[in-house]
C-alpha cells in the first residue's frame, strides 16, 4: 500500500484509505463468483450495473483530474474495473445479449468530458453519491419481483459496511476527503442497510451466502437449487393469481345466480297484478 508510514496522523488517514479500497475491491467477489458459479445473473439487476458504471466512472475521472490522494484513486479504479466483470456477465450468462457490451464505451465517453470540461466537475463530483444510492432501488426492486434475496450477495454488503467505515475513518482522521467524497462512503453504509433491510424482510438474513444451494428451513430435508427458489417463488406467484382469478369467477357466478333468484321472485307478483286487472 503507497504512500503510508507510520509516524503522524496523515500516515493513519492513509492506511484507512488503503484499506478501504482494499476492502472496496474485494466486496465485489462474492457477489461475481456466485454468478459465475451459477452462471446466472438471476436475481441480480443489469439497471443497478449500469447505474454504478456511470457513476463510478465519473467518480474515477473527476478524482484524476483533481489529482485527489492516491487511496482515493485507487479505490475508484476497483470499483471500476470489477462494475466492467458485472458488465461482461451480464452479456454472456443471458441468452442472446452481446449488444450489453457496449455500455463498456461509457467510461470513455466520461473520461472525455471530465478531462476536455474540468469546469464541470463542480457538478459531476455529486453523480457518485447520489446514484450509488439510487442503483440499490433496481437492485432490491428485482429481489421483490424474484421473492428472494438469494440472487445477490449479503456477504458483499458486510464488505460494504466495513469498506465505508473505513473510508469514512479516513475522512475524519486525516481531513483527505471533500464533501463529495464523505457522502460516498456514508451512502456506502446506507447501501449495506438497504440490503439488510430486504434480507430481513424474506426472512433470508445471513453472513455468508449460498453459492449453488439454498439452505432448507424444513429439517430432514436436502438443500435445494438457487435456480429451484426462483421457479418456486415464481410458481406460488402464478398460483395465487390463479386463486384470485377463481374467487373473482366464484364471485360473479354467486352474483349472477342473486340476480336470477330476485328475477324469479318478482314474476310471480307481476302475474299476481295482472290477474286483478282482468
Amino acid at each position: 500500500m503507497a504512500g503510508c508510514g507510520f509516524s503522524t496522523i496523515y500516515d493513519l488517514s492513509c492506511w484507512l484509505g488503503n484499506l478501504s479500497a482494499l476492502t472496496y475491491f474485494l466486496l465485489n467477489f462474492p457477489q461475481l463468483y456466485m454468478n459465475f458459479r451459477r452462471r446466472s445473473t438471476r436475481g441480480f439487476s443489469s439497471l443497478f450495473v449500469l447505474l454504478r458504471l456511470f457513476s463510478i466512472s465519473f467518480h474515477l475521472a473527476n478524482n484524476t483530474v483533481l489529482r485527489a490522494q492516491f487511496p482515493v484513486l485507487l479505490s475508484g479504479f476497483l470499483l471500476l474495473l470489477t462494475t466492467i466483470l458485472y458488465v461482461l456477465q451480464i452479456a454472456f450468462y443471458c441468452e442472446n445479449n452481446r449488444l450489453f457490451l457496449l455500455w463498456l464505451i461509457m467510461p470513455f465517453v466520461i473520461f472525455y468530458i471530465s478531462f476536455s470540461f474540468p469546469h464541470t466537475i463542480v457538478f459531476t463530483q455529486w453523480i457518485m453519491p447520489s446514484v450509488s444510492l439510487i442503483s440499490y432501488i433496481p437492485l432490491v426492486a428485482a429481489c421483490f419481483q424474484s421473492g428472494t434475496t438469494y440472487g445477490i450477495s449479503v456477504f458483499s454488503q458486510h464488505l460494504n459496511l466495513l469498506g465505508s467505515i473505513f473510508g469514512i475513518l479516513m475522512c475524519l482522521v486525516g481531513q483527505m476527503c471533500s464533501n463529495s467524497g464523505l457522502s460516498f462512503y456514508l451512502i456506502g453504509v446506507s447501501q449495506a442497510l438497504i440490503v439488510y433491510t430486504a434480507a430481513a424482510y424474506f426472512g433470508e438474513m445471513r453472513f455468508f451466502d449460498p453459492i449453488s444451494d439454498v439452505p432448507n428451513k424444513k429439517e430432514g430435508e436436502e438443500n435445494i437449487s438457487l435456480e429451484n427458489v426462483f421457479r418456486e417463488k415464481k410458481m406460488v406467484s402464478e398460483e395465487g393469481n390463479i386463486d384470485n382469478d377463481a374467487t373473482r369467477l366464484v364471485a360473479n357466478e354467486n352474483y349472477e345466480f342473486e340476480e336470477m333468484k330476485g328475477t324469479d321472485e318478482e314474476t310471480p307478483i307481476q302475474n299476481n297484478e295482472e290477474i286483478e286487472t282482468v
